[in-house]
Protein backbone atom coordinates (compact mmCIF):
# COMPACT_ATOMS: atom_id res chain seq x y z
CA UNK A 1 0.00 0.00 0.00
CA UNK A 2 2.64 2.09 0.84
CA UNK A 3 4.74 1.07 -2.09
CA UNK A 4 1.36 2.29 -3.86
CA UNK A 5 1.20 5.44 -2.32
CA UNK A 6 4.75 6.08 -2.88
CA UNK A 7 4.15 5.38 -6.64
CA UNK A 8 1.38 7.81 -7.09
CA UNK A 9 2.58 10.52 -5.17
CA UNK A 10 5.94 10.71 -7.36
CA UNK A 11 4.26 12.44 -10.21
CA UNK A 12 2.85 15.19 -8.27
CA UNK A 13 5.98 15.62 -6.16
CA UNK A 14 7.63 15.96 -9.46
CA UNK A 15 4.97 18.53 -10.75
CA UNK A 16 5.66 20.76 -7.69
CA UNK A 17 9.53 21.05 -7.81
CA UNK A 18 8.71 21.66 -11.72
CA UNK A 19 6.74 24.31 -10.98
CA UNK A 20 9.11 26.05 -7.83
CA UNK A 21 11.34 27.75 -10.36
CA UNK A 22 8.64 29.14 -12.26
CA UNK A 23 7.11 30.53 -9.17
CA UNK A 24 10.39 32.07 -7.83
CA UNK A 25 11.10 33.63 -11.69
CA UNK A 26 7.36 35.32 -11.73
CA UNK A 27 7.79 36.72 -8.14
CA UNK A 28 11.40 37.82 -9.03
CA UNK A 29 10.31 39.73 -12.01
CA UNK A 30 7.02 40.86 -10.07
CA UNK A 31 9.16 42.05 -7.47
CA UNK A 32 11.43 43.81 -10.06
CA UNK A 33 8.61 45.89 -11.34
CA UNK A 34 7.23 46.91 -8.15
CA UNK A 35 10.65 48.40 -6.91
CA UNK A 36 10.46 52.02 -7.75
CA UNK A 37 12.66 53.57 -10.85
CA UNK A 38 16.39 55.57 -8.90
CA UNK A 39 16.04 58.96 -11.05
CA UNK A 40 19.57 59.84 -12.96
CA UNK A 41 21.75 62.20 -11.22
CA UNK A 42 21.37 66.03 -11.57
CA UNK A 43 23.94 68.03 -11.64
CA UNK A 44 24.24 70.88 -8.38
CA UNK A 45 22.65 74.36 -9.13
CA UNK A 46 25.17 77.11 -9.26
CA UNK A 47 25.47 79.10 -6.21
CA UNK A 48 25.48 82.85 -6.91
CA UNK A 49 28.03 84.89 -5.02
CA UNK A 50 26.62 86.66 -2.04
CA UNK A 51 26.90 90.84 -2.69
CA UNK A 52 29.67 91.99 -1.34
CA UNK A 53 28.91 93.83 1.68
CA UNK A 54 29.61 97.38 1.83
CA UNK A 55 32.73 99.32 3.73
CA UNK A 56 33.29 101.82 6.01
CA UNK A 57 35.74 104.98 6.05
CA UNK A 58 36.63 107.11 9.34
CA UNK A 59 38.74 110.05 8.30
CA UNK A 60 40.22 111.99 10.95
CA UNK A 61 41.61 115.15 10.43
CA UNK A 62 41.42 118.91 11.25
CA UNK A 63 37.86 120.37 12.12
CA UNK A 64 35.56 121.57 9.14
CA UNK A 65 38.28 120.31 6.77
CA UNK A 66 36.84 119.21 3.37
CA UNK A 67 37.09 115.40 2.59
CA UNK A 68 37.26 114.08 -0.91
CA UNK A 69 36.27 110.06 -1.99
CA UNK A 70 37.93 109.62 -5.32
CA UNK A 71 36.90 113.36 -6.12
CA UNK A 72 33.53 113.66 -5.29
CA UNK A 73 32.77 115.69 -2.21
CA UNK A 74 32.37 113.73 0.78
CA UNK A 75 31.56 116.70 3.62
CA UNK A 76 33.39 118.48 5.89
CA UNK A 77 35.16 116.66 8.73
CA UNK A 78 33.09 117.66 12.50
CA UNK A 79 34.30 120.00 15.01
CA UNK A 80 35.98 116.90 16.58
CA UNK A 81 37.55 116.43 13.42
CA UNK A 82 36.31 113.35 12.86
CA UNK A 83 34.06 112.39 9.11
CA UNK A 84 32.74 108.40 8.33
CA UNK A 85 31.56 107.47 4.86
CA UNK A 86 29.52 104.93 4.98
CA UNK A 87 28.95 102.68 2.22
CA UNK A 88 32.24 102.75 0.36
CA UNK A 89 32.40 99.97 -2.28
CA UNK A 90 35.25 97.77 -1.96
CA UNK A 91 38.41 98.03 -3.20
CA UNK A 92 40.90 100.71 -3.72
CA UNK A 93 40.08 104.10 -3.65
CA UNK A 94 41.63 107.78 -3.53
CA UNK A 95 40.89 109.97 -0.05
CA UNK A 96 41.56 113.53 -0.23
CA UNK A 97 41.52 116.46 2.56
CA UNK A 98 42.15 119.84 2.39
CA UNK A 99 41.78 123.31 4.41
CA UNK A 100 42.19 126.80 3.39
CA UNK A 101 46.41 127.40 4.82
CA UNK A 102 47.29 123.75 4.70
CA UNK A 103 48.68 121.26 2.52
CA UNK A 104 46.59 118.97 0.81
CA UNK A 105 46.32 115.82 1.84
CA UNK A 106 46.17 112.57 -0.82
CA UNK A 107 46.43 108.75 0.32
CA UNK A 108 45.82 105.60 -1.78
CA UNK A 109 43.61 103.24 0.38
CA UNK A 110 42.45 99.43 -0.17
CA UNK A 111 39.02 98.79 1.77
CA UNK A 112 38.03 95.49 2.32
CA UNK A 113 34.35 94.19 2.47
CA UNK A 114 32.05 95.06 5.59
CA UNK A 115 35.13 96.12 7.26
CA UNK A 116 36.01 100.06 8.70
CA UNK A 117 39.19 101.48 7.35
CA UNK A 118 40.47 104.19 9.32
CA UNK A 119 42.78 107.38 7.90
CA UNK A 120 44.26 109.86 9.09
CA UNK A 121 45.16 112.67 7.66
CA UNK A 122 47.25 114.89 8.82
CA UNK A 123 47.31 118.82 7.09
CA UNK A 124 50.70 120.39 7.59
CA UNK A 125 50.50 124.39 7.21
CA UNK A 126 51.53 125.53 4.07
CA UNK A 127 53.82 128.18 4.79
CA UNK A 128 57.35 129.27 4.87
CA UNK A 129 59.94 131.89 7.64
CA UNK A 130 59.89 134.96 6.80
CA UNK A 131 62.96 136.95 8.24
CA UNK A 132 62.41 141.48 7.55
CA UNK A 133 65.13 143.55 8.17
CA UNK A 134 64.58 146.83 8.28
CA UNK A 135 64.98 149.91 10.60
CA UNK A 136 64.98 149.78 14.76
CA UNK A 137 61.02 150.12 15.88
CA UNK A 138 58.87 150.26 12.75
CA UNK A 139 55.83 148.86 12.21
CA UNK A 140 55.14 145.37 10.35
CA UNK A 141 51.74 144.66 8.38
CA UNK A 142 50.74 141.77 6.64
CA UNK A 143 47.50 141.93 4.90
CA UNK A 144 47.16 145.16 6.12
CA UNK A 145 47.43 143.85 9.96
CA UNK A 146 50.02 144.64 12.74
CA UNK A 147 52.13 142.11 13.26
CA UNK A 148 54.51 143.59 15.31
CA UNK A 149 57.37 146.01 15.34
CA UNK A 150 60.90 145.44 14.29
CA UNK A 151 63.20 144.95 17.31
CA UNK A 152 66.30 147.31 18.08
CA UNK A 153 68.69 145.57 15.02
CA UNK A 154 65.58 146.16 13.27
CA UNK A 155 64.57 142.39 12.26
CA UNK A 156 60.92 140.87 12.63
CA UNK A 157 60.69 137.27 11.98
CA UNK A 158 57.13 135.53 10.57
CA UNK A 159 57.77 131.90 11.80
CA UNK A 160 54.49 130.98 9.79
CA UNK A 161 53.17 132.80 6.69
CA UNK A 162 50.66 130.75 4.79
CA UNK A 163 51.56 130.41 0.73
CA UNK A 164 50.30 132.23 -1.84
CA UNK A 165 50.93 136.27 -2.50
CA UNK A 166 50.92 138.99 0.16
CA UNK A 167 50.80 142.36 0.86
CA UNK A 168 53.95 143.31 3.12
CA UNK A 169 53.98 147.63 4.61
CA UNK A 170 56.65 148.27 6.77
CA UNK A 171 56.41 152.09 8.15
CA UNK A 172 57.82 154.11 10.44
CA UNK A 173 57.21 157.88 12.21
CA UNK A 174 59.10 160.39 9.64
CA UNK A 175 59.89 157.56 7.30
CA UNK A 176 58.03 156.85 4.19
CA UNK A 177 56.81 153.46 3.94
CA UNK A 178 57.91 150.56 2.32
CA UNK A 179 55.22 148.29 0.59
CA UNK A 180 55.96 145.00 -1.57
CA UNK A 181 53.95 142.49 -2.75
CA UNK A 182 55.52 139.23 -2.01
CA UNK A 183 55.33 135.42 -2.53
CA UNK A 184 55.41 132.74 -0.31
CA UNK A 185 56.39 129.35 -1.07
CA UNK A 186 55.68 126.60 1.34
CA UNK A 187 58.75 125.13 3.19
CA UNK A 188 61.11 127.85 1.78
CA UNK A 189 61.90 130.50 3.87
CA UNK A 190 63.03 134.17 2.55
CA UNK A 191 64.55 137.17 3.75
CA UNK A 192 63.40 140.97 2.88
CA UNK A 193 65.68 143.84 3.32
CA UNK A 194 63.26 146.66 3.60
CA UNK A 195 64.71 150.22 4.11
CA UNK A 196 62.79 153.26 5.20
CA UNK A 197 63.91 156.83 3.09
CA UNK A 198 63.24 159.97 4.74
CA UNK A 199 59.75 161.53 4.42
CA UNK A 200 61.90 164.33 2.98
CA UNK A 201 63.23 162.22 0.45
CA UNK A 202 66.85 161.69 1.79
CA UNK A 203 68.37 158.83 1.10
CA UNK A 204 69.66 159.18 4.79
CA UNK A 205 69.83 155.67 6.49
CA UNK A 206 68.79 154.04 2.98
CA UNK A 207 71.29 151.18 1.96
CA UNK A 208 71.66 152.37 -2.25
CA UNK A 209 70.47 148.79 -4.03
CA UNK A 210 69.65 147.07 -0.86
CA UNK A 211 65.64 147.24 -2.23
CA UNK A 212 65.27 146.31 -5.63
CA UNK A 213 64.84 148.41 -8.10
CA UNK A 214 65.22 151.51 -5.26
CA UNK A 215 67.90 154.44 -5.96
CA UNK A 216 68.92 157.30 -3.99
CA UNK A 217 66.30 159.92 -3.67
CA UNK A 218 63.75 157.74 -4.40
CA UNK A 219 61.11 155.99 -2.93
CA UNK A 220 61.05 152.01 -2.93
CA UNK A 221 57.06 151.75 -2.51
CA UNK A 222 55.15 149.89 -5.26
CA UNK A 223 51.64 151.07 -4.66
CA UNK A 224 49.77 147.85 -4.53
CA UNK A 225 45.92 147.76 -6.10
CA UNK A 226 42.73 147.29 -4.72
CA UNK A 227 38.95 147.26 -5.94
CA UNK A 228 37.21 147.75 -2.75
CA UNK A 229 35.77 145.07 -1.44
CA UNK A 230 35.89 142.92 2.09
CA UNK A 231 36.31 139.01 1.18
CA UNK A 232 34.70 136.23 4.01
CA UNK A 233 36.22 132.56 4.02
CA UNK A 234 33.79 130.08 1.95
CA UNK A 235 30.58 128.87 3.84
CA UNK A 236 30.10 125.67 2.76
CA UNK A 237 26.42 125.35 3.33
CA UNK A 238 26.53 128.24 1.69
CA UNK A 239 28.01 127.67 -1.16
CA UNK A 240 26.20 123.88 -1.97
CA UNK A 241 22.92 126.04 -1.64
CA UNK A 242 24.10 128.21 -4.57
CA UNK A 243 25.27 125.54 -6.89
CA UNK A 244 28.71 126.33 -6.44
CA UNK A 245 31.74 124.14 -6.27
CA UNK A 246 34.03 126.53 -5.19
CA UNK A 247 34.79 130.60 -4.28
CA UNK A 248 34.77 133.41 -1.73
CA UNK A 249 31.79 135.39 -0.23
CA UNK A 250 32.10 139.42 -0.35
CA UNK A 251 31.61 140.60 3.15
CA UNK A 252 31.84 144.32 1.97
CA UNK A 253 32.14 146.80 -0.52
CA UNK A 254 33.08 150.07 -0.18
CA UNK A 255 31.01 152.67 -1.66
CA UNK A 256 32.60 154.68 -4.38
CA UNK A 257 35.35 151.72 -5.24
CA UNK A 258 35.25 150.23 -8.50
CA UNK A 259 33.77 146.88 -7.09
CA UNK A 260 30.63 149.39 -6.20
CA UNK A 261 30.86 151.20 -9.70
CA UNK A 262 30.66 147.42 -11.07
CA UNK A 263 27.36 146.28 -9.13
CA UNK A 264 29.39 143.97 -7.15
CA UNK A 265 26.96 143.53 -3.47
CA UNK A 266 27.75 141.48 -0.41
CA UNK A 267 26.48 138.24 -0.60
CA UNK A 268 27.95 137.45 -4.18
CA UNK A 269 29.90 134.16 -4.35
CA UNK A 270 33.34 135.30 -6.74
CA UNK A 271 34.23 132.14 -8.36
CA UNK A 272 36.70 132.95 -11.21
CA UNK A 273 39.52 136.10 -11.32
CA UNK A 274 41.17 136.15 -14.89
CA UNK A 275 40.07 132.74 -16.15
CA UNK A 276 41.23 131.22 -12.82
CA UNK A 277 39.49 129.39 -10.10
CA UNK A 278 38.87 131.16 -6.67
CA UNK A 279 38.83 129.05 -3.82
CA UNK A 280 40.17 131.42 -0.84
CA UNK A 281 41.09 135.06 -0.47
CA UNK A 282 44.43 134.90 -1.72
CA UNK A 283 42.84 133.96 -5.08
CA UNK A 284 41.61 136.77 -5.71
CA UNK A 285 43.88 139.06 -3.92
CA UNK A 286 46.58 137.91 -5.62
CA UNK A 287 45.59 138.67 -8.85
CA UNK A 288 44.23 142.41 -7.95
CA UNK A 289 47.65 142.81 -6.29
CA UNK A 290 49.64 141.83 -9.63
CA UNK A 291 47.21 144.14 -11.77
CA UNK A 292 49.15 148.00 -12.20
CA UNK A 293 47.48 150.80 -10.99
CA UNK A 294 44.01 151.53 -13.76
CA UNK A 295 44.05 148.25 -15.52
CA UNK A 296 41.45 145.69 -14.51
CA UNK A 297 40.32 141.91 -13.48
CA UNK A 298 37.76 139.94 -14.43
CA UNK A 299 36.13 138.56 -12.40
CA UNK A 300 32.82 135.70 -12.39
CA UNK A 301 30.63 135.96 -9.55
CA UNK A 302 27.02 134.24 -8.43
CA UNK A 303 23.88 135.56 -7.61
CA UNK A 304 20.29 134.26 -6.95
CA UNK A 305 22.16 131.01 -8.40
CA UNK A 306 23.03 132.48 -12.02
CA UNK A 307 26.88 133.50 -13.04
CA UNK A 308 27.29 137.04 -13.56
CA UNK A 309 31.06 138.68 -15.09
CA UNK A 310 32.25 142.17 -15.10
CA UNK A 311 35.54 144.01 -15.64
CA UNK A 312 36.43 145.83 -12.49
CA UNK A 313 38.97 148.51 -12.31
CA UNK A 314 42.18 148.32 -9.85
CA UNK A 315 42.99 151.55 -7.91
CA UNK A 316 45.55 152.89 -5.69
CA UNK A 317 44.96 151.03 -2.18
CA UNK A 318 46.38 153.81 -0.61
CA UNK A 319 43.96 156.62 -1.80
CA UNK A 320 40.85 154.17 -1.04
CA UNK A 321 41.36 153.00 2.56
CA UNK A 322 44.31 155.63 4.42
CA UNK A 323 43.90 159.72 4.36
CA UNK A 324 46.57 162.65 5.28
CA UNK A 325 45.32 165.03 7.55
CA UNK A 326 46.74 167.01 10.20
CA UNK A 327 50.16 165.17 9.82
CA UNK A 328 48.69 162.18 10.24
CA UNK A 329 48.30 158.74 8.11
CA UNK A 330 45.57 157.28 9.01
CA UNK A 331 43.78 153.79 7.68
CA UNK A 332 41.09 151.66 8.64
CA UNK A 333 41.71 149.77 11.83
CA UNK A 334 43.57 146.63 11.40
CA UNK A 335 41.59 143.23 12.16
CA UNK A 336 44.20 141.82 14.43
CA UNK A 337 44.26 145.25 16.02
CA UNK A 338 40.65 145.59 16.39
CA UNK A 339 40.70 142.04 18.11
CA UNK A 340 43.41 143.01 21.17
CA UNK A 341 41.17 146.02 21.46
CA UNK A 342 38.10 144.57 21.21
CA UNK A 343 36.58 147.07 18.98
CA UNK A 344 36.07 147.31 15.09
CA UNK A 345 35.25 151.02 14.41
CA UNK A 346 38.25 153.73 14.28
CA UNK A 347 40.92 154.69 12.20
CA UNK A 348 44.12 153.40 13.07
CA UNK A 349 47.24 156.35 12.63
CA UNK A 350 49.83 155.20 10.54
CA UNK A 351 52.49 158.09 11.20
CA UNK A 352 52.46 161.07 12.40
CA UNK A 353 55.02 163.68 11.22
CA UNK A 354 56.97 164.80 14.13
CA UNK A 355 56.24 168.88 14.20
CA UNK A 356 52.82 168.45 12.88
CA UNK A 357 49.79 169.94 14.40
CA UNK A 358 48.47 166.40 15.47
CA UNK A 359 51.93 165.22 17.14
CA UNK A 360 51.78 168.66 19.12
CA UNK A 361 48.78 168.19 20.34
CA UNK A 362 49.18 164.48 21.57
CA UNK A 363 47.82 162.24 19.10
CA UNK A 364 51.02 159.64 17.71
CA UNK A 365 51.49 156.28 15.38
CA UNK A 366 49.64 153.56 16.93
CA UNK A 367 46.50 155.51 17.99
CA UNK A 368 43.12 154.68 17.03
CA UNK A 369 41.00 157.91 16.62
CA UNK A 370 37.56 157.26 17.56
CA UNK A 371 36.11 160.64 17.19
CA UNK A 372 36.48 163.75 16.11
CA UNK A 373 34.45 166.78 17.58
CA UNK A 374 32.35 164.12 19.36
CA UNK A 375 31.82 162.53 15.76
CA UNK A 376 32.02 158.83 16.11
CA UNK A 377 34.46 157.41 13.49
CA UNK A 378 33.77 154.23 12.28
CA UNK A 379 36.03 154.13 9.81
CA UNK A 380 37.91 156.40 6.56
CA UNK A 381 34.79 157.39 5.34
CA UNK A 382 33.58 158.66 8.68
CA UNK A 383 37.28 160.48 9.42
CA UNK A 384 37.11 162.06 5.55
CA UNK A 385 33.76 163.71 6.38
CA UNK A 386 34.83 164.86 9.71
CA UNK A 387 37.83 166.32 9.04
CA UNK A 388 36.39 167.90 5.38
CA UNK A 389 34.08 170.30 7.89
CA UNK A 390 37.46 171.92 9.38
CA UNK A 391 38.70 175.15 8.69
CA UNK A 392 41.90 176.72 10.42
CA UNK A 393 40.87 178.66 13.69
CA UNK A 394 38.60 175.67 14.20
CA UNK A 395 39.31 173.78 17.59
CA UNK A 396 39.60 170.21 17.28
CA UNK A 397 38.75 167.66 19.71
CA UNK A 398 40.35 164.13 19.14
CA UNK A 399 39.04 161.29 21.18
CA UNK A 400 41.85 158.34 20.90
CA UNK A 401 42.25 154.56 21.98
CA UNK A 402 46.09 154.01 22.64
CA UNK A 403 47.87 150.61 23.37
CA UNK A 404 48.92 149.98 26.70
CA UNK A 405 52.94 149.32 27.41
CA UNK A 406 54.34 145.95 28.86
CA UNK A 407 50.47 144.01 28.75
CA UNK A 408 48.80 147.15 30.14
CA UNK A 409 45.42 147.96 28.78
CA UNK A 410 44.53 150.33 26.58
CA UNK A 411 43.60 153.80 27.65
CA UNK A 412 40.80 156.04 26.14
CA UNK A 413 42.40 159.69 25.89
CA UNK A 414 41.54 163.18 24.77
CA UNK A 415 43.11 165.53 22.69
CA UNK A 416 42.51 169.32 21.60
CA UNK A 417 43.55 172.61 19.91
CA UNK A 418 42.92 174.84 17.22
CA UNK A 419 43.54 173.78 13.38
CA UNK A 420 46.77 176.10 12.33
Amino acid sequence: MLARMSTAATPAISRCLLALPLALTFSLSAGAQLRPETAAPQPAPEKKPAPAKSARIVVETLPNAHVYLDDAFKGEASPEGRLVIEDAKPGAHKVRVSQDGKQTFEADVTVAAGKETSVKAILAGASARITIRSSPGAGVYLDDSLRGTTDSSGQFVFPEVSAGPHNLRISAPGKRAYQQQVNVVAGQPSQIDAPLLAAEGSTAGASPGSSPGASPGTSPVAPRGSIGLRLAAPDPAALKNLGVVHGVLISQVEPGTPADAAGLKPGDVITWVNGKPVSAGNDVVGPVFATPIGGSVQITYVRDKRDHEVSVGVVDYMKLYSDSHFGLQVENIPMDLAQKLGQTNGVYVLSAEPGSFSVSVGVVAGDVVQEVNRQAIQDIYDWRRAVAQLHAGDQIVFKVRRRGSGGAEASTLTFSGQVP
